[in-house]
């Protein structure tokens, strides 16, 4: 029997794969009848090993993924509901209900329990630049619950025409972003526990 160690080599392309070396020991048994070489297992552990830094690699050069926001292929839904509770809503007050910038509605509902029809409903696109567009949305009454309490309800769409209460002329929101509650009212008014709006509010 004859012990040799012996140097094997492995060069490959410098691009996508690894140049290495392996030092294996080759045990030589000599025999008249047969010449049988047996390996050892280091050779099958180190080509596990650059298997793994090789399928890492694949991996890591695959181009990133690009995550794209849901409203871009569906709208989003959104349900609010707020209550006033016992305040003063001042005259020409304006209550903010709604903000979905850099979003816009395109469409929705809302319920009101309000004790005036002094107080409308606005629907506006606002920017750094202030309010670009505004109009008052018609609020139809469904219902009278007191003197002093009704139930309102209007449709939202992307584009609704109407009075800006802010240059009193005709205007047109398209997609606007936000929706303010207004005291038209030359005098404050006082809101319950019982006051309160509900919003679903469609939005892309």
């Amino acid at each position: 029997m004859v012990s040799l160690s012996l140097l094997l080599i492995w060069s490959s392309i410098n691009n996508n794969s690894i140049t290495y070396a392996i030092f294996s020991n080759i045990t030589t048994t000599t025999n008249p009848s047969q010449n049988v070489v047996v390996k050892n297992d280091d050779t099958n552990m180190l080509n596990n090993q650059i298997n793994n830094v090789i399928r890492n690699k694949n991996i890591s050069n695959q181009a990133p993924t690009t995550i794209t926001s849901p409203s871009n292929q569906n709208p989003l839904v959104d349900l609010e509901t707020m209550m006033f509770g016992k305040s003063s809503f001042s005259s020409n007050g304006l209550r903010l209900l709604a903000d979905v910038a850099p979003f816009r509605i395109v469409g929705g509902h809302v319920s009101v329990n309000l004790p005036s029809n002094d107080i409308k409903v606005i629907a506006a696109q606002i920017t750094d630049r202030g309010i670009e567009h505004a109009v008052i949305v018609d609020l139809t009454k469904t219902l009278t619950i007191s003197s002093a309490e009704a139930l309102y309800h209007t449709d939202l769409g992307a584009s609704i025409s109407g009075t800006n209460p802010f240059t009193k002329k005709h205007d047109t929101v398209f997609q606007f972003t936000d929706l303010l509650l207004w005291n038209s009212g030359s005098s404050s008014i006082e809101l319950n526990d019982d006051n309160a709006i509900t919003m679903v509010i469609v939005y892309q």
